[in-house]
């Protein structure tokens, strides 16, 4: 055997193990949002049994049906699992909807398809569902975009899941532009690598793997909610955590570490979004012209517009004037 192809089932092997781990922990150990973390662990099957198929194809060529079969139905699920999560994360959905079902049909028919036919059909089963998955891919982008989180821990890991999986695609794509077993074993090794960097984003990411809390005094979490939420500290220009640490008496790390687990968010980022909030509050309720939103931006603590535009599109996808055309109530 070529040592190259059998270097990289070594390693694409360990992908797959990886992929299983990720798919139990968030089965079986992640107790909390237990729709999402569901369906983020199906998707990690569905991954390590397309990446298995893979292995087999190039170590042993001549693969059963049921090999096949199994790989088809991994590859065929990642796109309805991924756009169905994603989905999720933005309407704060806890179970399937109806028409969900419809998501799947492709995957079963074509599994047993899969177990009845010759490769040729096979192949073209593989092709077609590969290019469906760009179409998932390309929902999905779009639903993300759209989504308006609140924390952005979550947005950073959905970010990286995407960049993850869209690589994990045009893997499988290199795979069908080759006939040398070695380029697609390679194609493997890609997807593989894929899997290895989100396992280590996942390690250190706080959505993912929640690492014990800094023990942080009840009255202080309190104090900085207090001076958020009901003195709207956020109102004042220019506000900093320096200042917020002296004002309060607080040093400036236990703010920062209250702030994070109050709001998923980095002291100004936290600023902003109360600023933002309170602004899109009036924006549902009035229409204004331009320089009404921009009095309204000074008078919530921004210190020029552009500040404000950019903060106001990071947080919501849109400009304040597209958010108030969307939102408006009629009277």
């Amino acid at each position: 055997m070529n040592l190259n192809i059998a270097l990289l089932g070594i390693i694409s092997g360990i992908a797959v193990a990886t992929s299983f781990f990720l798919a139990s922990y968030f089965l079986f150990l992640k107790k909390k949002d237990r729709f999402k973390n569901n369906l983020l662990g199906l998707l990690f099957v569905a991954i390590g049994f397309r990446i298995a198929k893979s292995i087999a194809y190039f170590i042993f060529i001549d693969i059963i049906s049921i090999g096949l079969a199994i790989g088809f139905l991994g590859l065929s699920t990642i796109g309805p699992l991924f756009y169905i999560y994603m989905r999720s994360t933005g309407t704060k959905e806890t179970q399937f909807r109806k028409t969900d079902v419809l998501h799947f049909a492709i995957p079963f028919l074509g599994f047993f398809a899969c177990l009845f036919t010759h490769l040729g059909p096979i192949t073209t089963l593989y092709k077609s569902v590969t290019a469906l998955l760009f179409v998932y891919l390309l929902v999905t982008v779009r639903i993300h975009l759209q989504n308006n989180y609140e924390n952005t821990n979550l947005k950073l890991w959905n970010t990286n899941l995407f960049v993850v999986i869209g690589l994990i695609w045009m893997s499988f794509v290199s795979q069908h532009l080759t006939s040398e077993i070695i380029n697609y074993a390679f194609g493997t090794g890609i997807a593989s690598l894929a899997i290895y960097y989100i396992f280590i984003f996942a390690l250190k990411s706080p959505v993912v793997f929640n690492t014990a809390k800094k023990t942080i005094p009840r009255a202080i979490i309190e104090k900085v909610k207090h001076a958020f939420e009901s003195d709207k500290i956020y109102l004042t220009q220019a506000y900093t955590l320096t200042k917020f640490a002296e004002n309060h008496n607080i040093p400036t790390y236990l703010v920062t570490e209250s702030v994070k687990q109050l709001y998923g968010k980095r002291f100004p980022e936290a600023i902003n979004h109360f600023r933002i909030k309170d602004i899109k509050s009036t924006l549902i309720l009035n229409s204004e012209n331009n320089s009404k939103i921009e009095a309204l931006a000074y008078e919530v603590g921004f210190n020029t517009p552009s500040t404000f535009y950019a903060a106001f599109k990071k947080e919501t996808n849109m400009s304040p004037k597209e958010f108030q055309k969307k939102h408006l109530v009629q009277v």
